[in-house]
């Protein structure tokens, strides 16, 4: 047998020790946005995770749900970054509050129409989602501009 055919065998048995770390694209380039161009080590320093593990995030590693915590709340990322950054990473965000963000809506929207009257029995608040919490406040919006007309 030639010495080919048996490294050819050799090397087609071989597998790797471990699967090389998962690399989430859209999580590294959330990540680099909310960087805002500061280095690792200004981010170590103002969301106390260490700047490896940053470096990681920006690669597009995901990390725990506290670490991913401390970095979104070091640099103190707006509800809608802080929500986009733990959607990407799989994560719910124990922060989202649905009747918090409604109230919010709501009151952005009294400001531009002034005050108005609505129900929302029929809407389940606990379980919705930031979608749905958007998609009543639109359509909100929208009959408070029919009845502006």
């Amino acid at each position: 047998m030639k010495m080919a055919t048996v490294l050819q065998g050799f090397f087609r048995r071989t597998r790797p020790l471990s699967e090389p770390p998962t690399r989430n694209r859209e999580f590294a380039a959330i990540v680099e946005r909310l960087a805002a161009g500061r280095s690792n080590r200004v981010l170590a320093d103002i969301t106390r995770v260490n700047a490896t593990s940053i470096g990681d995030m920006r690669w597009g590693r995901v990390v725990g749900y506290r670490l991913l915590g401390r970095f979104a709340d070091g640099i103190e990322a707006s509800p809608e970054d802080r929500r986009e950054l733990f959607a990407a990473a799989g994560y719910a965000d124990e922060d989202w509050n649905p009747d918090a963000a409604l109230v919010a809506g709501i009151r952005v929207l009294q400001d531009e129409f002034g005050p108005f009257q609505w129900s929302s029995e029929v809407f389940p608040l606990s379980r919705a989602t930031p979608e749905e919490i958007d998609a009543l406040l639109a359509t909100m919006r929208r009959d408070l501009e029919k009845r502006r007309k």
